[in-house]
């Protein structure tokens, strides 16, 4: 059995509380990555294992999942996220760890547990921000037309593909969308921009100087998704 132990010392640190909790180490309460120390009474900062292993509250070392009883609420294997449907979570010996997000323009199909396109995939009742790259449009469009109600949000970034539909085609999507190009995207960029102005619920946003804008300049692309994202929170709360 593989075991990775820790070595505790007392550094100049403070204390979290005066607990009265008893002198040595211990699991914590709720998260199966971490434990912590008393000593004279005071709790003091939770400590994390190494990434990988969970705390095994009998031998009091960080160790394999697999040598670790934590909590049983979350069963084994992979689950569809709870509110996401462009994300996910694994389970192992009872912990859950952190969640993982689908590339771009998937969405997590729940019965086959892989990253699927949006139109083979049902959320439920859970609301998406669906995000379209390239060629991705020709996937995105029929599945925006056909699912408002399942939409935040729809961000389209120089489809490839947009001229398959016509304008009529766009004048129906409803769902505030957001679509970004850079002024050097001879291909797509302002020509698709003249479909997209259809949309009703539509911003259209240009990066100076770029050409596929979130790989040469990602900053750009970040904060401009920030700003669309932070407007579109404001809208819903107005609601």
């Amino acid at each position: 059995m593989k075991l990775f132990a820790f070595i505790t010392a007392a550094f100049a640190s403070p204390a979290v509380k005066s607990t009265g909790c008893a002198d040595g180490v211990h699991p914590h309460e709720s998260d199966c990555t971490k434990f912590y120390q008393c000593s004279h009474g005071n709790r003091w900062p939770d400590q994390s294992c190494p990434e990988g292993l969970l705390f095994n509250p009998d031998l009091l070392v960080c160790d394999w999942p697999e040598n670790v009883d934590c909590d049983k609420e979350c069963a084994d294997g992979v689950h569809a996220h709870e509110s996401k449907c462009d994300a996910y979570y694994q389970c192992s010996h009872g912990h859950r760890w952190p969640d993982q997000p689908c590339p771009e323009g998937l969405l997590f199909n729940a019965d086959l547990l892989v990253c699927d396109w949006p139109q083979n995939v049902d959320c439920g009742s859970r609301q998406i921000i669906l995000i379209a790259a390239s060629v991705g449009g020709a996937y995105a469009l029929p599945y925006v037309l056909q699912n408002p109600e399942k939409l935040a949000a729809f961000i389209a970034l120089t489809p490839a593909t947009a001229n398959a539909y016509g304008p009529s085609t766009f004048s129906q999507v409803l769902v505030p969308t957001l679509y970004v190009y850079g002024t050097k995207d001879k291909n797509t960029g302002k020509r698709f921009s003249e479909l997209f102005e259809k949309m009703p619920n539509c911003e259209i946003m240009q990066l100076e100087g770029s050409n596929h804008f979130y790989t040469d300049y990602p900053d750009k692309w970040h904060d401009t998704l920030r700003e669309f994202l932070q407007r579109l929170t404001l809208l819903s709360e107005t609601r």
